[in-house]
């Protein structure tokens, strides 16, 4: 049984969030445009997308040993300024899936508003090759096109670069790189 006023409330807060939202944020578009198409939900500041709309992005290392999340030219502008993007984890077994997650800066005009975290799923073990990320590393993001059928980054130098950590869980991947080291040792 519904308390009297529950669903007022519950209007209202919505409404609240609303008001507080920039619909014309480009990032906010281009999230709202999946959201549409039943590619992305978003709950408590935590926009996730399908594996069909993650399709858009590409991690990987550029000819400078950098790690880079590559972003189809058409989809950039969305994640340029005014966007300020924080940082970024490789999270892996995470509700049952590997994930890139993006945090950036709020996504409203409110002074107590949360950043928002972008969920981009990846697949299972992609991941496994930076399990020995080391301290300070980064990630750069950048735009890249699709030429002959190969995704070739854009521009040589990344539009942002922000911190790069681990989390989820790595322990699997962890002890096995620490067994193959015993192991070597041993030889």
């Amino acid at each position: 049984m519904m308390r009297e006023g529950s669903t007022m409330s519950s209007r209202r807060q919505t409404k609240r969030v609303q008001d507080q939202l920039d619909f014309d944020h480009p990032f906010l578009r281009w999230f709202a445009a999946h959201v549409r198409m039943n590619a992305g939900t978003f709950y408590k500041g935590e926009f996730f997308v399908t594996p069909l709309a993650s399709r858009q992005f590409a991690l990987g290392i550029d000819d400078t040993g950098r790690t880079v999340l590559g972003i189809m030219e058409h989809t950039v502008e969305a994640f340029e300024a005014p966007v300020v993007w924080e940082s970024a984890s490789l999270v892996r077994n995470v509700r049952g899936s590997d994930w890139v997650v993006l945090k950036a800066g709020a996504f409203t005009e409110a002074d107590e508003a949360s950043p928002g975290r972008l969920w981009l799923p990846v697949s299972s073990g992609l991941l496994n090759g930076w399990a020995n990320l080391e301290d300070g590393e980064r990630l750069g993001l950048s735009p890249m096109r699709r030429i002959n059928g190969t995704l070739t980054l854009v521009d040589s130098e990344p539009f942002c670069e922000i911190p790069l950590t681990l989390n989820g869980n790595w322990s699997d991947i962890l002890e096995t790189s620490e067994n193959a080291a015993d192991t070597e040792k041993g030889s």
